[in-house]
């Protein structure tokens, strides 16, 4: 993801994509998103042996991945993309269930393993940065592709766990009873809106995740400059989330969010206004601490109050296929659009408002919240 997220934008731009194709490659990899861990889980479920699906699973991803190796245009890209994303997003849920499942009581250790995905992102990002500057942004699957032979020979020496497991989805959505328990959760006027400001962050992240290193390079800054500004961001993430439980001791979840959204209108705002000065940049991009770490923890927060025992694992399924799924996909494609009529400027302008928009839902929070 280090390789990926920051520079598949101006890969893409780099092979002549415009800006409204490349949108739609983005927005696809966001929606696979929505059915790919479901139908994943569903196969293994049916056919068992998680770890040889886990494993065999990787070496698809890695041949999906040099599929993007000819520049064949536009529909094969998409193709390729198809294929890819879904692979990767689908091994992505079931990984994390696999380490849960190892955890057994410690599970609350998860998140110094989570720590090393965003060590592993740092480490790429800083060094895909000062690569690209030498040979071009055209050398980023040369890059990715011995990054994925690793995670195949890393997912070799996963053993299986003591339990089958299955990803949260399904688990979720098993038995009509509690199926229907939990629809009826989703109801609730406050948990609509909650599922209604994580859906709208992450619309109001489209124009980064598709544009961020395309709308900086055109403004000035060099692909080592990118890839600084990329880490950054990441550093800013692991240090809230670092702290995040202090600070979910001292304050209401719904007052964490209200300022993360603030923080994102700024953030978008301050991108939008002045993208060729570096130290705003670096501001803006330190905003992701609130934008993406802080929204987080404390939507998570809010999603347990409401989703109590086993609806929590629906909860978390209905949140993760609205927001990073069908927000992705819209965030990506409204960021496109805007770009492609408007301007650069006018994207992040509108990412701005859009968190202003999710920042006026959460009144409705306030009393489900409180009690």
């Amino acid at each position: 993801m280090g390789a990926f997220s920051p520079y598949f934008g101006p890969f893409l731009d780099s092979r002549g994509f415009n800006a409204a194709q490349i949108a739609i490659l983005m927005g696809l990899w966001y929606g696979t998103r929505i059915f790919a861990p479901n139908l994943w889980a569903a196969l293994i479920a049916r056919h068992g042996a998680p770890i040889a699906w886990l494993r065999w699973g990787t070496v698809a991803t890695l041949i999906a991945c040099a599929g993007f190796l000819p520049d064949a245009g536009f529909y094969a890209a998409l193709a390729v993309m198809l294929v890819f994303a879904s692979l990767y997003n689908a091994l992505m849920p079931q990984f994390e269930a696999i380490t849960l499942a190892h955890l057994g009581a410690a599970r609350q250790q998860y998140g110094r393993i989570r720590l090393w995905g965003s060590i592993g992102f740092l480490l790429v990002v800083l060094g895909g940065g000062a690569l690209f500057r030498e040979v071009g942004y055209g050398w980023l699957i040369a890059l990715l592709l011995p990054l994925f032979a690793l995670t195949v020979l890393a997912a070799w020496q996963v053993e299986a766990p003591p339990e089958a497991v299955s990803s949260p989805p399904t688990a979720a959505l098993a038995g009509t009873a509690q199926g229907s328990g939990a629809f009826a959760i989703l109801k609730q006027p406050a948990v609509a809106a909650l599922l209604g400001v994580a859906f709208l962050n992450q619309i109001a992240h489209g124009p980064m995740y598709v544009y961020l290193s395309i709308y900086l390079g055109d403004h000035g800054h060099g692909p080592a400059t990118v890839g600084t500004l990329w880490a950054l961001g990441v550093l800013a993430e692991i240090a809230l989330f670092w702290a995040m439980p202090r600070l979910l001791g001292r304050f209401e979840p719904v007052h964490l969010l209200a300022f993360a959204l603030s923080i994102g209108a700024l953030r978008w705002t301050l991108m939008a206004a002045a993208p060729t000065s570096l130290p705003l940049m670096a501001l803006a991009q330190l905003g992701h601490a609130c934008t993406f770490a802080v929204a987080h923890a404390a939507t998570m927060q809010l999603l347990a109050r409401h989703f109590e025992g086993r609806h929590l694992a629906f909860g978390q399924a209905a949140m993760y296929g609205l927001s990073s799924g069908i927000g992705g996909v819209l965030g990506a494609l409204l960021a496109g659009l805007v770009w492609t009529q408007v301007s650069g400027a006018a994207s992040f302008a509108t990412a701005g408002a859009i968190s202003l928009v999710a920042l006026g839902l959460l009144p409705w929070l306030r009393p489900r919240a409180a009690g």
